[in-house]
């Protein structure tokens, strides 16, 4: 009879405890498994921790911070004046990386007033244009004008106090570019930055 892998024979001893195939791959697939959970939990405590270092730095970095145009779109004389800003300066020229555009209004008569806009642009001549202005005041009233077609490669275009309109109740005027487009000739589109003005009629 010959002696068992232990070095005793088979009925003295007992046979060492050996897992079996399946055993074997329970076991190892748990191992595997519990590495996987472990990682898994390392990973998103760096993630984590990470992302508030990189937000935290962003914070603080002034060259992470993101800004966006703001722009009026409207103007309410009497609030302004409630809180003691009745001499807000107007933004009737407002320069872009296209060229720039304004608007300014004023008193043509007693009873009428006017207005002068335009652009011009520093992308090459424009050959095509649309642009529209608008004006509020006292009791509702409000005024469009609109203007456009095409231009003989000019840089410049301007409704120089070309059009006048009546003035209703007397107060505060408030006048804007409120849209337009302007093509150039070397392909570029550019928009107003919306220019404004107020005045007391």
């Amino acid at each position: 009879m010959r002696r068992g892998l232990t070095g005793c024979e088979p009925a003295g001893c007992k046979r060492p405890n050996v897992p079996s195939h399946e055993r074997k791959e329970r076991i190892v697939g748990q191992l595997i498994l519990s590495c996987c959970i472990a990682l898994s939990a390392s990973a998103l405590l760096l993630t984590g921790s990470s992302g508030a270092m990189a937000s935290g730095s962003a914070r603080g970095s002034a060259g992470a911070v993101v800004k966006t145009p703001l722009v009026v779109a409207g103007f309410d004389a009497a609030v302004a004046e409630a809180y003691g800003y009745p001499g807000v300066m107007p933004q009737d020229m407002v320069r872009g990386n296209c060229g720039y555009s304004w608007y300014y209004l004023a008193k043509r008569t007693a009873k009428t007033w006017t207005f002068w806009t335009g652009f011009h642009s520093s992308k090459g001549p424009a050959v095509d244009y649309s642009w529209t202005t608008q004006v509020w005041g006292p009791a509702r009233y409000h005024v469009t004008d609109k203007f456009g077609g095409l231009l003989g490669f000019d840089s410049t275009w301007q409704s120089r106090y070309q059009r006048f309109h009546s003035i209703g109740r007397h107060g505060s005027y408030l006048g804007r570019v409120t849209s337009g487009v302007v093509i150039t000739a070397e392909g570029y589109v550019c928009h107003p930055a919306g220019p404004w003005d107020r005045k007391n009629f």
